[in-house]
């Protein structure tokens, strides 16, 4: 965004010049604002940053061991075993179309997002058949 304002300033022969002062002023506005507008998109950017690692934090994944009667069993990345108790208004999806947790088989590579402060309980559960 540029603003620009048409001052009349006299030129070295006594002339006026406004395209010349209206550059100057042009110049001195954005020296003015620079760092504000700096430090303003830094601290956007690290608070948007800080929410997109909060997010994670809920989020792990890994590959179906069993899922049925609301509660739902998998390995994570490293071959652990866990289970999760999956919530009543989670969203299930497989190969991103609407599921039930019945639907979901042995095998299944999964992204699982718990409740937050609640590690042990799903809230939305992506599966997919490879």
């Amino acid at each position: 965004m540029v603003i620009a304002v048409q001052l009349q300033a006299r030129g070295p022969r006594g002339m006026v010049s406004p395209a010349a002062s209206g550059i100057q002023y042009e110049r001195e506005f954005i020296m003015k604002h620079a760092l504000g507008i700096c430090l303003a998109l830094l601290g956007l950017t690290l608070f948007l940053g800080s929410s997109v690692a909060v997010a994670a934090d809920n989020t792990h994944q890994g590959t179906l061991v069993k899922a049925s009667d609301g509660k739902l069993t998998m390995t994570d990345t490293a071959g652990k075993e866990h289970s999760h108790n999956v919530a009543d208004n989670a969203q299930i999806t497989l190969d991103g179309k609407a599921a039930k947790l019945e639907d979901l088989k042995r095998g299944y590579k999964l992204k699982v997002t718990t409740k937050e402060g609640d590690p042990t309980t799903a809230i939305k559960i992506e599966a997919t058949k490879d």
